[in-house]
């Protein structure tokens, strides 16, 4: 709906032949080693399909449902243009602190950690995300989500599945915590602090370190 510097609304526009791509024009160039703050107020509709991002049979896909920052480099901007079958776009990896508000009962996986999580009103929760070296925030919410967790050498592994598939979670959940203790006897212990897996109802699942 707007792009924002500081209190000035900026001017934007959409390409006219890649209509996945924003321009923005900002005040003034951005100098080598210098930076500029935007905020981005926009608004998703959710359509009832089985994709990256709608509601389908009870789960909510969120992914590369956000607009990032395509890469420069020093032959210029590379954008290529948003494909909703495929992953041909390049962006450089994000750091991420996110509050996410859903119904109090859906469980939310993601790519980010979920640092804490509130009861500010009766019946929604706000879940706090956080993460860094993130491509991609994928988010899945589902109140038919049965979770599953462990712990592995200081690593908490979480597999969110639907009931009817629970020898299935546990099965994965198994075979997760048996490949951290293998990849840590080979490689030593790993920096990152948790594993995520959901089932989600499109052609593959949320898998995010």
């Amino acid at each position: 709906d707007k792009v924002v510097c500081g209190d000035a609304a900026l001017e934007f526009e959409f390409d006219p032949v890649v209509d996945t791509q924003m321009k923005v024009r900002l005040p003034q160039p951005v100098e080598p080693g210098k930076t500029v703050e935007l905020a981005i107020d926009f608004r998703l509709n959710l359509p009832p399909t089985q994709g990256r991002w709608g509601v389908f049979k009870g789960v909510t896909n969120l992914w590369n449902w956000h607009p990032i920052v395509a890469y420069h480099d020093a032959d210029g901007w590379k954008a290529p243009p948003f494909v909703g079958w495929h992953q041909p776009w390049l962006q450089e990896a994000g750091i991420y602190d996110v509050r996410l508000t859903v119904p109090c009962g859906e469980e939310v996986a993601s790519g980010a950690e979920i640092v804490g999580q509130s009861e500010d009103e009766p019946g929604w929760k706000t879940v706090h995300l956080r993460g860094s070296g993130i491509r991609d925030l994928a988010i899945a919410v589902s109140r038919r989500y049965e979770l599953h967790e462990a712990e592995v050498d200081g690593v908490k592994i979480r597999v969110l599945a639907f009931p009817q598939h629970r020898f299935y979670a546990k099965t994965c959940l198994n075979i997760a915590v048996e490949c951290f203790q293998q990849y840590n006897r080979w490689f030593g212990d790993r920096k990152s602090t948790r594993l995520n897996s959901s089932h989600t109802v499109i052609s593959y699942a949320v898998f995010c370190l």
